[in-house]
Order: structure tokens, then C-alpha cells, then sequence
């Protein structure tokens, strides 16, 4: 086993305890790379170290209703199923899969509104080559909540998301992928969207 492949399971191991108290459940689109993708997949979240806006019964970082900022711990794992992987390689379309962990700490400024920044990594994994992980930076998340502001009990059940991220070192599909593309950029701006459903709200 690789280092890389050790540090994937040690990560998901950590995590394994926690998937039965998700808080949110995403299903994300990740904007191709100029080589691979665009890439879909499941993403879950836990928002942790929560403040609140008032003093409430209803303060949970579970439910999410009363938060004024919060870390907020990530991790998907997507694929881009039988994509080209690259342009000039087009009869290449073997899945390219994406391993992401990346927290954002969010601040509410506005009940419809959570706005926030981060960083993590990602790891890409696919047939015929070794694993290819890169440091990303997320400067910009967005979630609109469109009924955040009707205090209903239902309200942030549902939400939409939309992130830059950054992917901080170049990749090569030569050097990277094994391919005999001429496939090669250097840092890479990375858009992503995604519909999150928080049924923990419906607790609370």
C-alpha cells in the first residue's frame, strides 16, 4: 500500500464512527479540471464547534437553525464515470475518481445566507496511474437557504451551495496520469455547486 492510499483510509477510518451522525447530506458536481471530469458524488458534512446567534432551546449544531458560525467538516468521494479524461485523448474514458476533504468555517449573515472559506485536499485515483493528491483552497462557499427566513421547522432542510476552489499545484498527464496527452496546467480554479439536505433540522 501507498503512503498516499494509507493516509485515504486513515482518514475515511477516522471518520467511519461519525457517518451514522452526519449532519448533511450533499450531492455535489465538481467542474471538470482542464484535463478530468466534471465529477458528481455524495459529500457528508458535520458542523462542529458551533456559536449561536441568541440563546435558544432550539441551539443545536445538529439542527443548524440558530448558528452564527461554525467549522464545518467535509469529506465526498466522486467520480466522473466515463468522461474523456482528457481532450486530445478522447477514446480514454476510464473513470477518474476524487477523494475530498475539505473544512469551511462559516459565518450566517443572513438567515438565508451562510458564506464561508477553507482549505483540505483531494486525491484523485483511476486506472493506470498511482494516486495524485494536491492541497486545495476554498475561498469563496455560498449556501443560499430560499426558505432560511419563514422560521418554519422545515426551513434549512434544504439549501443550495456554490464554491470556488483552488487546486494549488499543477498537474501533468504525462507525469501525472500515465497518458500520452499533452495535457499540463499549473494551478487550476475548480467551481463546484451542490444541493445539500439537512434533515437534522426536522429534529429540533
Amino acid at each position: 500500500m501507498t503512503k498516499v492510499s494509507a493516509i485515504i483510509c486513515g482518514v475515511l477510518f477516522a471518520l467511519c464512527p461519525a457517518v451514522a451522525q452526519a449532519q448533511d447530506g450533499i450531492v455535489a458536481w465538481i467542474d471538470r479540471l482542464s484535463g478530468p471530469g466534471p465529477f458528481f458524488g455524495p459529500v457528508i458534512e458535520w458542523r462542529t464547534f458551533c456559536t449561536f446567534a441568541s440563546v435558544s432551546p432550539d441551539n443545536s449544531c445538529f439542527g443548524d437553525r440558530n448558528i452564527k458560525r461554525t467549522l464545518v467538516l467535509r469529506a465526498g468521494w466522486l467520480t466522473s464515470f466515463d468522461n474523456k479524461r482528457f481532450d486530445d485523448t478522447p477514446t480514454d474514458t476510464r473513470a477518474v475518481h476524487m477523494v475530498l476533504v475539505d473544512p469551511i468555517y462559516v459565518s450566517r449573515i443572513h438567515p438565508t445566507l451562510d458564506v464561508g472559506a477553507g482549505a483540505g485536499f483531494l486525491v484523485l485515483t483511476g486506472d493506470g496511474f498511482d494516486p495524485v493528491t494536491r492541497f486545495v483552497l476554498t475561498p469563496l462557499s455560498v449556501s443560499f437557504v430560499p426558505f432560511g427566513d419563514t422560521g418554519k421547522r422545515w426551513a434549512r432542510v434544504f439549501q443550495v451551495r456554490f464554491e470556488e476552489r483552488i487546486i494549488t499545484k499543477g498537474l501533468s498527464g504525462r507525469e501525472n496520469f500515465n497518458s500520452v496527452t499533452g495535457y499540463s496546467r499549473g494551478y487550476e480554479f475548480l467551481p463546484s455547486a451542490g444541493l445539500v439536505f439537512n434533515f437534522g433540522a426536522l429534529k429540533h
